[in-house]
């Protein structure tokens, strides 16, 4: 359910480093910020519970980063991280006494390599104050540089924004095709904090793949590329070394 490559902004990312306007990509910057969690006197939830999610913020948000930087660039080979779990305790859900321990991580930063020798930083953190949901990626090649935002904020965010240049050149905003901005239909005309029809899109290409047999990526696939990769990242902060993340060689063959 990778909402986000239904992005406009998204998807033209893709078809501009297809197109070779950064030439060979070199490095990667990412940062994805949520303040949901940066209230201690919040009570703690589902999704800071081992058992009930696994991991935190690495796989809630950390997933999706995951899968852009591997649409876009290819799959992570090899991580190194650390986890950040604030605060370490919260108060009982449902008005129970007594605080329970916060099993899970709120922050988590990552070094990722790709393919080609390209490296990524990554940090993806819930506890950022301000941030409603606030993603930013730049993409430096040798030919050019792509930079991606997007926030909760205006009734046309979930278009995304993007600002790209050439070498040598300056930083300026690109346009959006509309061929790709009316892939979402009508945008509502006041702020949303949902990603309506985003999510419409993918539901939509998920039920034409089982009624026609054709998958359009996002497909299972992809989903498993990613939990490999989110468990070799809370791999490498628990042994806090270089972690290899387990390659699919093809959608019947998976060593992971």
């Amino acid at each position: 359910n990778f909402t986000y490559r239904y992005v406009p902004a998204v998807r033209r990312v893709q078809e501009l480093i297809q197109e070779g306007f950064l030439g060979q990509p070199l490095f990667v910057n990412a940062q994805w910020f949520q303040q949901l969690y940066v209230d201690p006197d919040l009570p703690t939830v589902w999704r800071l519970d081992r058992e009930e999610a696994g991991t935190g913020v690495l796989g809630d948000l950390g997933s999706h980063l995951v899968d852009l930087l591997s649409w876009w660039l290819g799959p992570l080979r090899r991580v190194a991280a650390g986890l950040q779990t604030y605060p370490p305790r919260r108060r009982r859900p449902g008005g129970g006494q007594g605080t329970a321990a916060v099993e899970l991580d709120t922050t988590c930063s990552f070094l990722a390599e790709l393919p080609d020798g390209l490296t990524a930083t990554c940090q993806v953190s819930q506890t950022a104050a301000c941030r409603a949901n606030f993603q930013h990626v730049e993409i430096y090649g040798s030919e050019g540089c792509l930079i991606y935002e997007l926030e909760w904020s205006g009734p046309d965010w979930m278009l995304g924004g993007l600002r790209g240049g050439r070498r040598d050149g300056l930083l300026e905003p690109m346009e959006i095709p509309a061929r790709l901005t009316a892939e979402l239909g009508p945008l509502p005309r006041a702020p949303i904090t949902d990603f309506l029809p985003n999510r419409a899109n993918c539901v939509r290409d998920f039920i034409d793949a089982i009624v026609g047999g054709a998958s359009r990526p996002p497909d299972f696939v992809d989903g498993l590329r990613a939990q490999c990769a989110v468990d070799a990242v809370a791999s490498a902060a628990r042994r806090r070394e270089w972690v290899e993340v387990p390659a699919i060689e093809s959608p019947d063959r998976v060593s992971c």
